[in-house]
């Protein structure tokens, strides 16, 4: 298992070596990726990522990593199809999306790390990164598709576990 867990560890490292070397050495687009055209490659490694990432945590039967890999696997698709028209912030996505697994693990203690949210917000704003619409939009993607995933997924593992136990 420990083989399967560096392996993956390599794997997310080389897909932030892939993204780094297009968009950064050859100079054709920023590291931020201001262009909402550019940002397609990005997506499809972070895609990527996690569906390895989901199938080495169905392997390992870690079913809370599974729900929660799997969540930011569904996020990231729904964040590449709104892509693929529209310019969406995945940094408010992704701090909101943390913000939210931290609550559904530590409870309501975490609520204070919903704050993030809006000081992220407010510098991409600031960068002229997105507009208001898209910074709310990339949150509330990320928050939705989180919560909805990992109670369906969670549900659907614990269906398996008692079918499995009938049988």
């Amino acid at each position: 298992m420990l083989n399967l867990y560096r392996w993956t560890q390599r794997v997310h490292h080389v897909s932030y070596l892939i993204i780094y070397l297009v968009c950064y050495k050859k100079k054709r687009i920023d590291i931020d990726i201001f262009e909402r055209e550019h940002r397609t490659l990005p997506y499809i490694v972070a895609i990527l990522s996690f569906a390895l990432a989901v199938a080495s945590f169905a392997y390992l039967k870690n079913t809370l990593m599974f729900a929660f890999v799997l969540a930011y696997l569904n996020v990231a698709i729904v964040m590449f199809i709104i892509n693929l028209k529209w310019k969406i912030s995945a940094h408010c996505s992704g701090i909101a999306g943390i913000a939210t697994d931290a609550v559904y693990v530590l409870g309501p203690v975490a609520y204070p790390v919903f704050i993030l949210v809006p000081f992220i917000a407010f510098v991409r704003y600031k960068l002229n990164a997105h507009t208001i619409g898209q910074l709310v939009a990339g949150a509330a993607v990320s928050i939705n598709n989180i919560i909805s995933d990992i109670c369906c997924s969670l549900s659907f593992v614990i269906f398996l576990r008692f079918c499995h136990q009938k049988f």
